[in-house]
């Protein structure tokens, strides 16, 4: 009869640890999103950890799917990402100048060259 408890405390056991194996993991982490210097970090587009962490995009260039770039002529880095200033309604003749619901970014009179209308 002590066997049998045995063997049956032994056979419980070992389900409930198949049961829960791989409880309490971490879902796997895209490859762009990692901890650097304890922070979450995106590696496609921070100009401070660009492709891996502690890679820095200097000199104008920016973050864009993991490589320092330059943005093309006429457009602006706005938090990672080369926008044109004229058009971009989320950034309306300057990083993160929001158009309201139904206005759009276009050509103004001076001092601003563009804003929403």
């Amino acid at each position: 009869m002590k066997a049998t408890l045995r063997n049956l405390a032994v056979a419980f056991v070992l389900t409930l640890a198949s049961a829960f194996t791989g409880c309490g993991k971490n879902p796997p982490a895209s490859k762009a999103s990692v901890i650097c210097s304890g922070v979450l970090t995106n590696l496609e587009k921070d100009d401070n950890n660009c492709g891996e962490c502690g890679r820095i995009c200097s000199n104008g260039m920016t973050c864009q799917n993991g490589d320092c770039l330059l943005c093309p002529s006429g457009t602006w880095n706005c938090a990672g990402n080369c926008v044109d200033i004229k058009t971009d309604n989320n950034n309306c003749g300057g990083c993160n100048v929001k158009c309201d619901p139904g206005k759009s970014c276009q050509p103004a009179s001076s001092p601003v060259n563009f804003a929403c209308q």
